[in-house]
């Protein structure tokens, strides 16, 4: 079904394979019950820091993802950061749709832009 949307707990099932992350974490979603499929995913990735909940708590395992969310995941997978202040300013206009207080915008850039990196002490890329 390549037309279809994909779900939160469905990316996230992928990406917990994709890092062969394992059993036994502890799920901190009050939504993602005991028995839901994607339970074991879900709490893998959330202790890899991968992916986040909601800021009520929930993790909303059926609504589907945004691909603000997906590229955000992608980016934590592969230890992708930046922080927004970092990000040359001259790339601000690069998407006309994408604002520079959407949640995601360092996340969108770091991935949309090629670029060489150093890392600063916090683990935050500094791009050359």
């Amino acid at each position: 079904k390549p037309n279809q949307n994909i779900t939160r707990a469905e990316i996230t099932a992928i990406i917990a394979r994709i890092g062969d992350l394992g059993s036994g974490y502890e799920n901190g979603f009050p939504d993602v019950s005991e028995t839901h499929w994607a339970r074991g995913y879900i709490a893998a990735a959330a202790a890899q820091g991968w992916i986040n909940g909601y800021p009520g708590g929930n993790f909303e395992p059926e609504n589907n993802a945004t691909r603000a969310e997906v590229v955000t995941i992608v980016n934590r997978m592969l230890d992708r950061r930046i922080h927004k202040e970092d990000i040359p300013r001259a790339h601000f206009t690069l998407f006309p749709d994408l604002s520079d207080t959407h949640w995601a915008f360092p996340d969108i850039l770091e991935s949309a832009i090629e670029h060489q990196y150093s890392r600063k002490p916090d683990g935050f890329e500094i791009w050359l």
